[in-house]
């Protein structure tokens, strides 16, 4: 889209439009844009990962306690598979 003489008019691919055609359009096309932002927010806030993340209320003893978890359950597949493993300490 270039500038035409007339500072009102732009010349695009399909003819001349007026400033306030081109800026209309612009304008539909960010309302368009907010609106997939508004609907990728809202996905997000919903989505199981992110109500996980907002409970957790102390970092430091959410993974104090899913350390403990995973060494629990590799403990368990080390007894059930009777591999000796070294320890990743």
């Amino acid at each position: 889209m270039t500038y035409s003489p007339n500072p009102n008019l732009f010349k695009s691919e399909r003819g001349i439009v007026s400033k306030k055609d081109f800026l209309v359009a612009e304008r539909d096309k960010l309302i368009i844009h907010r609106e997939r932002m508004w609907r990728e927010i809202l996905d997000l806030r919903h989505s199981e990962t992110f109500v996980t993340v907002s409970k957790i209320k102390d970092w430091d003893e959410y993974f104090r306690k899913r350390r403990a978890l995973l060494e629990q359950e590799l403990q368990e597949l080390r007894t059930e598979t009777g591999i000796q493993i070294n320890n990743l300490n």
